[in-house]
């Protein structure tokens, strides 16, 4: 009997939890900002978008790694945490039917008791997403956001969303879809290096995403530098296959040099994107003669 009452009171709270969860997560997702800004510019979107002002923040102990952002400390709402926002450079692009659109990355870190940022090696921090249009009254039009986004690529607390990379790799990414790709890296046990790719999709009704593709490289020489003939290096090459689908293709061709073997191997995989699940899915093309 007491065992059951312990298995239903486990039951009643792993529903409780779920709900709460759920809710939490429609109730970030229908926080409304305001649409307007005068500007691009941080102060701006803060006071404008998000009714919020730039506050003096505390210093912190990583200081230098936040120097190159504008950034402000706020108390989030949606997410019921206090956050050190940071904004990224913003980026400009021309949408499907050839207007001017800008993307805006604010990265949220967590601030926890006393100021300190919430970091260990596998966080990472949230993100919300901005698309913008320019006015022909010169202002700033918010068409599409998401907020508090989290599964992001990262590691001690930070995202690892290469803007340079989203920039230099912006192109249509769907039949009516702007979006980029890049590549997020990471550090295993004993030094074995790992990297991932990554696609992001800019979209002006749906949901602003960032989806993983697929793994884009490996590097064990470090875990095994007493044991060479056991080290592998994996790179990788990508390639969008455009076609008349709503989410292109898309195309890895990897290179692989095992141990001590001159001769490399080459692979080729081929990504689909799932709508239902929202993911890609995977078909191996094999293995490749050069």
């Amino acid at each position: 009997m007491t065992k059951l009452l312990l298995l239903c009171s486990l039951l009643f709270i792993g529903a409780i939890q779920s709900n709460y969860a759920q809710n939490q997560q429609e109730f970030i997702e229908t926080v409304q900002l305001n649409r307007q800004t005068t500007s691009l510019e941080f102060k701006d979107i803060l006071k404008n978008i998000y009714a919020h002002q730039i506050v003096n923040h505390q210093h912190y102990d990583n200081e230098a790694d936040f120097k190159p952002y504008a950034k402000t400390v706020f108390f989030d709402v949606a997410a019921q945490e206090q956050q050190l926002v940071l904004m990224h450079p913003v980026v400009s692009y021309k949408n499907s039917a050839g207007e001017m659109r800008y993307f805006i990355l604010l990265e949220k870190l967590a601030v926890g008791s006393g100021g300190f940022i919430k970091s260990c090696n596998a966080c990472s921090a949230k993100a919300d997403f901005l698309v913008f249009k320019k006015q022909e009254n010169g202002r700033f039009y918010l068409i599409n956001y998401q907020l508090n986004v989290d599964d992001l690529p990262g590691g001690a607390g930070r995202l690892k969303l290469d803007i340079k990379q989203i920039r230099k790799n912006l192109q249509p990414m769907g039949k009516n879809l702007i979006g980029s790709y890049f590549i997020g890296h990471y550090t295993g046990a004993g030094g074995e290096a790992g990297s991932e790719w990554y696609s992001l999709f800019l979209s002006e009704q749906d949901k602003i995403q960032v989806v993983e593709i697929g793994m884009a490289g490996h590097d064990s020489s470090s875990f095994y530098a007493d044991r060479p003939e056991y080290a592998s290096v994996t790179t990788s090459i990508l390639k969008i296959l455009p076609n008349d689908q709503a989410f292109y293709p898309i195309e890895i061709s990897y290179k692989t040099l095992s141990g001590e073997k001159e001769k490399a191997t080459f692979e080729k995989s081929r990504f689909i994107f799932d709508g239902k699940t929202n993911n890609y899915v995977e078909k191996k093309l094999g293995n490749l003669k050069k």
